[in-house]
């Protein structure tokens, strides 16, 4: 098998982030910037290969590298990821060892970050409605491909809705069948110095959050996004009033097809 790290980034002129990132393995970069090109560097050891697109959005990223991806195996990866020396061995090893494993999450160890990060203690399948960020999701491309998995382009980072990409990608998944297990190792450090992914629990947090429930879950969305008060009820940002208020409210929106800003304007 063949490792492939998918890696998403932006205004990137060279590779350097290849060696930056420690990326031993072969590497396929997605990079928004504003031209399009590409550029390949082979080795004996590794393939690296840069197509740069003036496409906006993570989860179009996403998808043009699984369109283009070549490995047996991909793993999602970001900018702010370091890799561990023996990632690629941990990740194939992996695989090698759980023969019906379509998707493997594994951990990841964040620096310069206050908030919690689930740590897998035990391998297990995935637990029903347990979601993981995208830089934690390796899987084999052509159990991707077969199932016709793509990441929602309304959701992510330059998206509609600010994040649950790779949720939607994974609830999608487990309702069609793939395997996807949670296994106890760590490949990566994540530097969460500079993420913009969140600028606190305010209105549009929520907004976004009671979009994703309404794209999530369909049939259930106005029973699940009640967990989101209740898992959230320390943060005192907005009142449970507000925070009900503004889950409906993306609930609406995304049935109108609306974002944060023009959900205001509409009102």
């Amino acid at each position: 098998m063949k490792l492939e790290v998918l890696l998403s980034c932006m205004n990137q002129d060279d590779l350097t982030m290849v060696e930056l990132q420690k990326i031993k393995s072969n590497v396929l970069i997605i990079n928004q910037t504003n031209k399009n090109s590409y550029l390949e560097e082979l080795s004996d050891d590794q393939t690296i290969r840069m197509i740069s697109t003036n496409s906006i959005g993570l989860s179009k990223s996403r998808n043009l590298a699984l369109a283009h991806a070549t490995g047996d195996i991909g793993i999602l990866c970001d900018d702010d990821v370091i890799y561990y020396n023996d990632y690629e061995k941990i990740i194939l090893n992996a695989f090698s060892e759980i023969e019906d494993a379509d998707i493997i999450i594994f951990n990841i160890d964040p620096i310069n970050f206050d908030g919690k990060v689930k740590k897998i203690t035990q391998l297990r399948k995935l637990p029903k409605n347990k979601y993981h960020s995208s830089v934690r999701i390796a899987f084999k491309l052509e159990a991707l491909q077969r199932n016709q998995l793509w990441f929602n382009t309304d959701f992510g980072a330059g998206s509609k809705y600010s994040s649950g990409e790779e949720s939607i990608l994974l609830r999608q998944a487990q309702k069609r069948g793939l395997k996807i297990y949670e296994y106890p190792a760590t490949i990566a450090q994540v530097d969460f110095s500079d993420s913009t992914w969140r600028e606190g629990y305010n209105k549009k947090y929520y907004y976004d959050k009671g979009a994703f429930t309404a794209a999530a879950y369909p049939k259930i969305k106005y029973i699940y996004f009640i967990y989101y008060v209740i898992s959230l009820h320390k943060e005192k940002e907005l009142s449970n009033f507000q925070k009900i208020k503004w889950l409906l409210r993306g609930i609406k929106g995304y049935k109108l097809n609306l974002n944060y800003a023009s959900f205001i304007k509409y009102q």
